[in-house]
């Protein structure tokens, strides 16, 4: 079983996010629970530049 979701879950040594997990699963909620968990906002002196969410 393990085989199978490292097989989906990484590209080589890279981990990706599988793009129907993302299509199942990622709700505004979720997301939310995520960035506060794991994310953080990366800043350009006082510009949001993007959300970061780590895995």
């Amino acid at each position: 079983m393990f085989v199978h979701l490292k097989e989906i879950w990484y590209n080589d040594t890279v981990k990706v996010i599988p793009k129907e997990f993302v299509k199942k699963l990622m709700k505004p909620l979720s997301l939310a629970w995520w960035y506060q968990d794991d994310g953080h906002l990366k800043m350009k002196g006082k510009t949001p530049q993007k959300i970061i969410l780590s895995t």
